[in-house]
């Protein structure tokens, strides 16, 4: 963009009569020589139409080509609030079909996308404001929405739907981060527990058990409440309206499980997942499910498989094997039993959780 208009931008900026000018003054001093700057003949009626006739109002200035309307434009003095006029310019812009929309006091521009989805403050994708921002800057992003080439060939609506989108995009990881993190807490992922435990091991020289983990967690996280959109629930604590398999209480040592009318009794995750693959193997039920061995539980490890080794090469940490079958048992409880209870499904069977 030429010197002449990062100049131009300048002296609005710096211009204190148009906080005291009336409407008329930020048409002529600001609105129309940037119009001018980025291409616009102002001076053609056809091309920047002022008081622009929509149903019974009318809108400050209409950019069109060829008798199509392009953008509206609506001016208010620089004093103005913009807020109790955006309603008005979105209707009328709606009204005719215009894919953008500008509302602006001179000072302050904002920039609309009126036939987007969504309420009207969703509609706003950008707003410039001159005396804040730099100069090259505030002339990239007039280039970009009311160049007259742009404008014309559309790439404006691009830019604008692409700055729009990045915009709805950041929004939604911003909300998803509290609720991630608060499903994380409830929920345990084996893979943040597994990252926790080679941390630990890393460090100490000794591979800790999964509760002990688990146990650190629930102690710190329900204590150290980071502000209120993080959860203050102990990290095994089932999110309410999912339950843990079977039932809706906490598994525990001394677990008891039932598959197929067959009892497992076991005190650590290996003496359970060991019954329930001998069982599972002996009355041919992994016979019965060989297309899906290596079962995963992740795109990082895998329940079963016929080798020790997860997908990305690293060997199951806790693994116990029965005729070439071998399962990953570094897990908590509630995971473990959960995990088993989906493959038992697998093999077209029930499982249930003894309290």
């Amino acid at each position: 963009m030429s010197k002449v208009f990062e100049e131009l931008l300048l002296r609005i900026s710096s211009d204190l009569s148009l906080l005291r000018g009336v409407e008329e003054a930020t048409k002529q001093g600001v609105v129309l020589p940037i119009l001018s700057e980025l291409g616009w003949n102002c001076f053609n009626v056809n091309e920047v139409s002022p008081e622009y006739s929509v149903g019974n109002g009318r809108v400050d200035y209409c950019l069109q080509m060829k008798q199509k309307s392009m953008v509206f434009i609506e001016v208010k003095r620089a004093s103005e609030n913009l807020e109790r006029h955006e309603r008005q310019l979105l209707n009328y812009s709606f009204e005719r079909g215009i894919d953008l929309a500008v509302l602006t006091n001179g000072l302050t521009w904002w920039f609309y996308l009126p036939m987007e989805k969504g309420g009207w403050d969703e509609r706003k994708f950008f707003s410039i404001d001159i005396t804040k921002q730099k100069v090259s800057h505030l002339a990239k992003y007039f280039t970009m929405f009311l160049n007259r080439a742009n404008v014309l060939d559309g790439a404006a609506i691009v830019f604008a739907k692409r700055i729009k989108k990045g915009r709805e995009k950041n929004t939604a990881i911003k909300k998803a981060i509290p609720n991630a993190w608060n499903q994380l807490i409830e929920e345990p992922d084996e893979l943040l527990l597994e990252i926790f435990s080679e941390r630990v091991e890393s460090i100490s020289g000794y591979e800790p058990e999964i509760q002990q983990l688990v146990n650190y967690l629930n102690k710190t996280v329900s204590g150290e409440a980071l502000d209120n959109k993080v959860s203050t629930k102990p990290f095994m604590q089932p999110r309410p309206g999912k339950s843990t398999p079977s039932t809706n209480i906490q598994v525990q040592k001394g677990t008891t499980i039932t598959i197929d009318g067959r009892t497992i009794i076991g005190n650590t995750v290996k003496e359970i997942y060991l019954q329930a693959l001998m069982y599972l193997y002996d009355k041919g039920y992994i016979d019965s499910v060989q297309n899906q061995i290596p079962y995963p539980t992740s795109n990082r490890r895998y329940l079963i498989a016929k080798s020790p080794i997860h997908q990305r090469g690293n060997s199951f940490r806790a693994p116990i094997e029965y005729n070439n079958y071998y399962m990953e048992t570094h897990k908590n409880y509630t995971q473990a039993i959960k995990q088993l209870e989906d493959f038992v499904v697998i093999c077209g069977l029930k499982m249930h959780l003894n309290t």
